[in-house]
């Protein structure tokens, strides 16, 4: 786990960006959620999967749409490669 904090530490730096990662064992959607209690925004990112994926796996971005106790964004990845467009939930 140690060198994935290096690696999101790093990149979050490049970007700019000054946080503390921070690994909690568990479920995504669960740990997300539970955690949103004490949040004032949740963001996450959605790969774009088929209806029938997310049928199949679920969807951690859906979940914690539906369930987070703060306002969630989420990210998606566009076809572009860099493209980015984020939408906003809000409870």
């Amino acid at each position: 786990m140690a060198w994935g904090k290096r690696l999101v530490v790093g990149e979050l730096t490049e970007m700019g960006v000054h946080a503390r990662p921070v690994v909690i064992p568990g479920h995504a959607s669960d740990v997300l959620v539970r955690h949103s209690a004490n949040a004032e925004l949740l963001v996450v990112g959605s790969r774009g999967h088929s209806p029938l994926v997310n049928l199949w796996l679920g969807s951690t971005s859906e979940h914690c749409a539906q369930h987070a106790q703060c306002a969630v964004m989420i990210v998606r990845h566009g076809d572009v490669p860099g493209s980015w467009e984020a939408s906003t939930v809000s409870l």
